[in-house]
This record gives structure tokens, sequence and C-alpha cells, in this order.
């Protein structure tokens, strides 16, 4: 199973990573390394070892904030926006499940009893200064 890519005008607005993903070689990044958040699958058998290390103080330049959910239980559905608020997909996520939101507008509906993480970047500014809401159509 592959990563579903969720595109609008030429430009990747999301990906969706199913539960049942796989990493034959040990470790797989699932999108591009251009892209603002990265995300890898790693499967390794019991004693595989990581060696320590660290990253480097790096300037970046990220003129946008990326989420990345994960639903630990339960079911939600995506809906998710091009920048004009045109629908572009929806995407039901169960146990397992993730999704990497990289541009456009989103919506979340909790479909039943949900536990999700919710990732990105820092600091938060607040909902008037992070936020911009899609306007009643």
């Amino acid at each position: 199973m592959d990563p579903i890519t969720i595109e609008a005008h030429g430009t990747v607005l999301a990906y969706y990573f199913p539960h049942d993903l796989h990493a034959p070689n040990g470790t797989r990044f699932l999108n591009k390394q251009s892209e603002p958040l990265q995300v890898g699958l790693m499967e390794h058998p019991a004693g595989h070892h990581v060696r320590a290390h660290m990253h480097p103080a790096m300037e970046r330049d990220i003129p946008t904030t990326s989420e990345f959910f994960f639903i630990q239980k339960g079911r939600a559905r995506v809906t998710i926006y091009d920048n004009e608020w045109n629908e572009v997909a929806l995407q039901e996520l169960v146990d397992g499940d993730s999704m990497l939101i990289l541009g456009g507008g989103h919506e979340v509906e909790m479909l039943e009893e949900t536990r999700m993480f919710e990732i990105k970047q820092g600091p938060y500014p607040g909902d008037e200064k992070a936020k911009i809401f899609r306007p009643d159509l």
C-alpha cells in the first residue's frame, strides 16, 4: 500500500497514510524531502538500534503551517479544500491512519469518539493570527 496524495491545481495539499503501510527496508519516508514536515515510517525488529544523534540548529524558511493527524482510536472524516475553499477530497481516518496537511484548508469531523494526535510547527500565536476560517458560503 502506498500513501495517497491529495492535489489541486498542481499543488500537493495533503497525504493520507493508511494504517496498513509498511517499510520493507526498515525506514521509509512517505513524502518529499523538500516539504516543510517529513513523515517517516519505521519498522524494525527487536534489538535494532538507531545510533545516538542530535540535529544541529538550522535556519529554515517555512511560510505556512503543516499539520499531522494520527488517529490512535476512533473514526474521523477530514475534508480538504483548495485555497478558494473548493472541496478537493473527503477522507475517513480510522485506528492507526494518519494524514499530513501541507496547504489549502481542512475540516475535521469526529464520526465516533476519537483519540487523535495533532502535530504542527510552533510556537502557536493563537487562533486570530494562526487561522483563516472558511466564510459561510
